[in-house]
């Protein structure tokens, strides 16, 4: 046997090495797919708004904004429903 016939069958037996331990890998990583995409997901968002600062303000502004506005709206909504709640109550006290 010469030596690049050598050579050629240490190089096949280390690619079917590699193929083995790339379908164990996987095979072990698979359960973690969905993980590592969103931490990959997180980080990406992360390096956009450490690039972008000014999305990540008006971001801020905006969810303070809607927050104060879902309350007042719920506000609102509880005082109506008060509001009803002790009509029927006194409604119902003078039949």
């Amino acid at each position: 046997m010469s030596r690049a016939e050598e050579l050629l069958r240490g190089r096949e037996a280390l690619i079917a090495q590699c193929e083995t331990q790339r379908a164990e890998l996987a095979l072990h990583v698979g359960a973690l797919g969905t993980p590592i995409r969103i931490a990959d997901r997180i980080a990406n968002l992360m390096r956009y708004l450490r690039s972008h600062p000014v999305a990540l303000g008006a971001s801020v502004a905006a969810l303070i904004v809607a927050q104060r506005r879902g309350l007042l709206k719920w506000g609102q909504r509880a005082l109506v429903v008060w509001r009803v709640w002790n009509t029927l109550r006194s409604r119902r006290g003078s039949v």
